[in-house]
């Protein structure tokens, strides 16, 4: 249901967290994903979850789940997405998985060791429960938006001379009468704070910026990854293989974050919440890169490869409400995401790994630059197309 007060829509909103942590690290191996070569957990941190945010009613709902985990095929995504929606009344399409890229999670794609079965169906689960329990919590809501600069990353692809990254934190807050439901923080920084040796089961950057919000803002807090393809975490280092990431490192860059949301929410504006809108928009890419074979393929993507050799991607432009994005299957760089930003009204969203995972997205200008992100791309996108 959804009503006015004054000049805002306001929508029905509900959020929840489940924690999906294996129950121990000891009886089988639960893989890491993100680094090479790979590894598997001796320890865990702190706790691997999923975070939901629903939104509407039934047909006309939206929701947003955001996973701690590196990455997922869009099969997986898929069908994730469709047992969620045999538990709550929003269709598949109107369903966002999304991954928060820490490269300290169990992987749940497989390329990296994957993880025992009875963890996976155990974790997918928990994920589907976190949608309902969302879905059941929802009550009347105002939606908040505002922005702010944060701090917490770096350009890692310097050497190329790209030194322009996205430093805009965007944050949408659901406020009811109780206090805040839920705050969404799309911001851009890899998720690596924990190094590639590191066998420490974690949710990194974005499970600790989440439990800095949770405490300082109340509800249930999702991070959803905006631009970060080029994007390290601000630490000293040459990259994540060689930084000095720490329990301590951490914490600051999650401080970081947390008071960038502060600023944003503190000046945030209350938005029209609801309605919201969907539409599919495929982009195609090409190239000659091995990785394309794994992202085209049926067991990765979910339906038989384009017969021209091109990979398609398809993104999902929305709005919710007074606030406009486009969610994207892959790692967004600065170029590309900066022009798919810019054809909604500002400040808008962009939500990285959702609905699985493409390879690195960018234009034929960083393409062209070469280096490792573009060895592992379905090739260069217009964002025009």
């Amino acid at each position: 249901m959804k009503m006015k007060i004054g000049t805002a829509i306001l929508t029905e909103a509900g959020a929840a967290a489940v924690d999906i942590s294996p129950r121990n690290l000891r009886n089988a191996k639960i893989w890491m994903s993100g680094y090479m070569p790979i590894r598997y957990a001796t320890e865990q941190a702190d706790p691997i979850m999923a975070r939901s945010l629903a939104l509407g009613g039934a047909g006309n709902g939206l929701l947003i789940v955001s996973i701690d985990t590196c990455l997922i095929s869009p099969l997986t995504a898929s069908r994730w997405a469709r047992a969620i929606a045999r538990s709550v009344p929003v269709p598949e399409e109107r369903i966002f998985i999304i991954t928060t890229h820490t490269h300290s999670g169990p992987d749940f794609s497989g390329l990296f060791g994957g993880v025992p079965p009875a963890y996976y169906f155990k974790a997918r689960a928990g994920i589907i429960e976190s949608a309902r329990l969302a879905w059941d919590a929802r009550k009347k809501a105002a939606l908040y938006l505002g922005t702010a600069t944060h701090n917490t990353g770096l350009p890692r692809r310097r050497k190329h001379k790209e030194t322009d990254i996205d430093r805009e934190a965007v944050v949408l807050q659901f406020r009811g009468d109780a206090g805040t439901i839920a705050t969404l923080i799309n911001l851009g920084c890899h998720g690596v704070v924990y190094q590639a040796d590191s066998q420490l089961l974690s949710s990194d950057l974005p499970g600790a910026l989440c439990r800095t919000s949770d405490a300082a803002f109340g509800g249930v807090s999702l991070f959803v990854p905006r631009i970060q393809g080029d994007v390290n975490p601000n630490i000293i280092g040459e990259d994540t293989y060689h930084q000095k990431g720490n329990a301590k490192e951490l914490d600051r860059l999650a401080r970081e974050g947390l008071a960038a949301a502060q600023k944003a929410a503190a000046t945030a504006k209350a938005i029209d919440a609801a309605p919201f809108r969907i539409e599919t928009k495929r982009f195609t890419a090409s190239s000659k890169n091995l990785a394309k074979l794994l992202f085209t393929a049926p067991w990765w993507n979910g339906r038989l490869p384009d017969l021209s050799g091109m990979a398609n991607i398809d993104m999902r432009e929305f709005g919710i409400g007074g606030v406009e994005g486009m969610a994207v299957p892959g790692e967004v760089l600065t170029g590309l995401g900066r022009a798919l930003i810019a054809r909604f009204k500002q400040p808008a969203l962009l939500f990285s790994y959702c609905g699985g995972y493409m390879g690195y997205m960018m234009t034929r200008e960083i393409f062209d630059n070469g280096g490792y992100e573009p060895g592992v791309s379905p090739g260069p996108i217009d964002p025009c197309q």
